[in-house]
């Protein structure tokens, strides 16, 4: 009877220590005391839940066998896309695709899917997206959000 008190009591300590919420400090290598950092918490404010990013933005982006790549791409709500591509110097038709995109982790970049694999990414920012080249290289490709003109009546 007197082991199961003792092992409850310890259990209870152990449960205590580990759930305190008070700060440890560890020894520094040169013998110094240090209080370790917490980590760091995210504040809630990312691009996903404080931009308004839905809409059409629009620009040009490096193309390896034309003359440039002229992008429209229209963000939707339930993570829908459409997208309008021009290759000029190459067609005059527009190559039209829609499908769905995705959130990274940490609400700042979104992927648009492709069926065929050929997926693009985005920094999205303040009323712009930013292309995120492949290999890592974001440049200055930046996609600037289309202002619908209202027309003034008369």
């Amino acid at each position: 009877m007197k082991t199961s008190i003792y092992f409850l009591l310890a259990i209870g300590m152990l449960f205590h220590s580990c759930g305190s919420g008070e700060s440890t400090e560890t020894a520094a290598p040169d013998g110094d005391a240090s209080t370790t950092e917490a980590p760091q918490t995210l504040d809630g404010h990312d691009s996903q839940n404080s931009l308004d990013w839905m809409g059409t933005y629009a620009g040009v982006l490096p193309c390896a066998d034309c003359e440039e790549l002229q992008i429209e791409v229209t963000l939707e709500e339930k993570s829908r896309y459409s997208r309008k591509m021009i290759y000029k110097g190459k067609s005059k038709t527009p190559l039209l695709s829609a499908g769905k995109f995705e959130w990274n982790e940490a609400g700042s970049e979104i992927t648009l899917k492709s069926f065929k694999g050929n997926n693009q990414v985005y920094k999205v920012g303040e009323n712009t997206l930013i292309f995120q080249m492949p290999e890592g290289d974001s440049g200055d490709y930046v996609l600037t959000k289309v202002v619908e003109k209202v027309e003034a009546s008369v």
